[in-house]
This record gives C-alpha cells, structure tokens and sequence, in this order.
C-alpha cells in the first residue's frame, strides 16, 4: 500500500478519530464501519487501513488516546501505584 503525503498523515489520523466519535454519537459502536467513517473523515478507504488495521483497531487507539489526552494525571498516578 502507497504511503500517504507526509504532510497529511497526523492530520488523517487526527481526522479519522474524530470521525470516529462523531459517528458513534448517532450509531451505536457494532454498526460503525470503515466506510462510514472515512467518508465522515474525508478520506479514502486506503488511508483508514494505512492508519488503523480494523475498525477495532481505530476503537482501541480512540481508548487509548482520550485515556492519554484527557487524563493522563490519573493514568500517571495508577501507573506509578502499581510499578511500585
């Protein structure tokens, strides 16, 4: 698979999250699919898969991505309270 233009990547991948919580507002999470979020992203098909193996992949780094942004302190103090 052609690799995207530097320049775009993050802001797809940014894209592409984003589309992914906007649809899950009005769909519920086992009818989300590839499709309908790259088009809600305006992207192609092609740069989803490049980005993001499955849609459970796009759900895990969407996870992964509000724990880390939105409240990495709690996440940083568990993780301290249980490595020591």
């Amino acid at each position: 698979m052609a690799r995207p233009k530097k320049d775009t990547e993050l802001c797809a991948e940014r894209r592409i999250l984003d589309a992914f919580w906007h649809v899950l507002e009005s769909t519920p999470l086992r009818c989300v699919s590839v499709r309908t979020v790259a088009q809600t992203a305006e992207v192609n098909r092609g740069t989803f898969y490049y980005h993001f193996k499955s849609v459970d992949a796009l759900v895990d780094r969407a996870i992964e991505s509000e724990l880390l942004e939105r409240h990495s302190i709690v996440l940083l103090m568990f993780t301290k309270k249980w490595s020591e």
